[in-house]
């Protein structure tokens, strides 16, 4: 018997896929434990290949969002004069770029090799992040942040759309988890990295210690790249056997996307698209993560803390030297990580996939901790402000991971694109560290969120049922479903599929 025929037969017994068999207790830490031992080899190899050198990507990406800030508070503002909105301008222009990308990159990946797409957008982050070390006004930091989000706005569908070729809606949001987690601590690491370029690497060169953060940031960007042209593999159905995955492995992951009805790519019809555009999930999922990603409420600590500077001193004999500035809000960081993690493994476990839980709780947490830093004045309760900046990264980690897993291409646009406008009105560099109109906007569509949830939870659970029945009856009747109904959009217990569709990860 064949290496395929013996993986294909073992697969359909596995409980992980999708059955309702026996799990051992480790498990419930790591799925793999529940699958055949042909599984845990070919995920032994995909975790450490693309998950490894994804998270690692991210990290970079995240550091590279990070440091625009980071700079600002060690010594950008001074350098280049940046005393007005020219920071929240820049970030409009990130997020403009990050809009204008998606599409483009999405289609180069449906049509060139993952490794080499993913890779090229990896370069060209790169080098748009090395442009910040010499930028010599607003103008050119506007260009660099441009280019900077035009190339990333590829990134994160091209990660998902070869972790959804591979994963199961099981095997997907822990590792979602971790990948969401490596974003956070970038942030983390960004903080430390510009305390010891500020204090080690100010005057090198002729360059101030914030522009050393940049040039940094690109060997390490670099060196990710180098690293995805190697260790990323295609997706399944176009993988070619090398030196990471055999023939059989491929055979495999194959038979484990048919077990779950994943379908490759298929071509566009007018049927298709009257179907996809005549579903719920097209229009509230957008609204959905609309409200949230706009509606979070913006990581204010580090302004905070640089405001103790201010000329007169708010409060007097408090002064904060830069690389306190930057690594005060640090924890902040390695909360949001460890808790990022914590809800993933809660939600595959004790939930049982669920993620509307998750959502809620984080998003009742964004409202309280908006109320709190809304109504508490800023230099009365120091200890306490610091509490609710902590508590603010619990969580934006929480349900920014579980929103990310159930939505499409269509949803992180409208987001972005809202996301682009609003900071310009009520997140406004010159309004920090206060900023009572962003927390007022938080407020508001925190509300907004939680009045729109328990529709969307009803509408996936009738879906459900609606399934449930339909393969009932198909049973009963001895007939197949027809190729069309194979690949309608499982919005329920999909995860990510290689078309642009609105999607819940596993159970809302």
């Amino acid at each position: 018997m064949s290496d395929k025929t013996t993986s294909v037969e073992r697969i359909e017994t596995a409980s992980v896929v999708g059955g309702k068999g026996r799990h051992k207790w480790l498990g419930y830490l790591w799925d793999t434990a529940n699958n055949t031992r042909e599984e845990r080899r070919l995920l032994f190899k995909v975790d450490a290949a693309i998950l490894t050198i994804f998270c690692l990507g991210y990290l970079c990406k995240s550091l590279d969002q990070n440091n625009v800030s980071n700079a600002f508070l060690s010594g950008m503002k001074e350098d280049l004069g940046l005393y007005s909105n020219q920071l929240v301008h820049a970030t409009t222009l990130y997020n403009t770029g990050y809009i204008l990308g998606q599409m483009p990159f999405t289609l180069l990946l449906t049509r060139f090799p993952a490794h080499f797409c993913i890779p090229a957008i990896e370069f060209g982050v790169a080098f748009a992040t090395l442009g910040n070390f010499a930028i010599k006004g607003t103008k050119s930091l506007f260009a660099v942040r441009f280019l900077a989000g035009f190339f990333e706005g590829g990134y994160f569908p091209g990660v998902m759309f070869v972790m959804g070729s591979y994963y199961t809606p099981a095997e997907l949001a822990k590792r979602m988890g971790l990948f969401y987690a490596s974003g956070t601590l970038g942030g983390m690491f960004s903080g430390t990295l510009q305390s010891a370029a500020y204090t080690n690497l100010d005057g090198v060169g002729g360059l101030a210690g914030w522009r050393w953060l940049f040039i940094i940031d690109f060997i390490f960007t670099v060196g990710v790249a180098c690293l995805g042209l190697v260790f990323i593999p295609d997706i399944p159905s176009l993988a070619k056997p090398n030196f990471i995955l055999s023939q059989a492995d491929i055979d495999l992951a194959n038979a484990r996307l048919a077990k779950i009805e994943r379908a490759p790519p298929t071509p566009w019809s007018k049927a298709k698209a009257k179907r996809i555009f005549s579903t719920w999930q097209m229009y509230l999922f957008p609204i959905l993560y609309a409200l949230y990603l706009p509606g979070g409420p913006q990581q204010a600590m580090g302004y905070w803390i640089k405001s103790f500077n201010a000329t007169p001193a708010p409060v007097p004999g408090r002064h904060y030297t830069v690389p306190q500035i930057n690594l005060l809000p640090l924890p902040a960081s390695a909360i949001g990580a460890v808790s990022c993690i914590l809800f993933t493994w809660f939600s595959d476990g004790p939930l049982s996939g669920r993620r509307w839980p998750i959502i809620i709780v984080c998003t009742i947490g964004n409202l309280a901790v908006s109320l709190t830093l809304y109504l508490m004045p800023l230099y009365t309760n120091i200890s306490g402000r610091t509490v609710a900046y902590y508590f603010n990264s619990i969580n934006t980690a929480g349900a920014m991971n579980e929103l990310r897993a159930i939505v499409s291409a269509a949803s992180n646009m409208l987001a972005y694109t809202i996301n682009t406008i609003l900071p310009n009105f009520v997140w406004k560099t010159v309004d920090f560290p206060a900023a009572k109109k962003g927390y007022r906007f938080s407020i508001a569509f925190s509300v907004a969120l939680l009045c729109i949830l328990p529709l969307i939870i009803y509408l996936a659970h009738r879906d459900v049922q609606i399934r449930a029945g339909r393969r009932d009856d198909e049973q009963s009747q001895g007939t197949a479903p027809s190729l069309e109904e194979e690949k309608e959009p499982d919005f329920v217990s999909g995860g990510f599929t290689p078309e642009a569709l609105p999607r819940i990860s596993v159970v809302v």
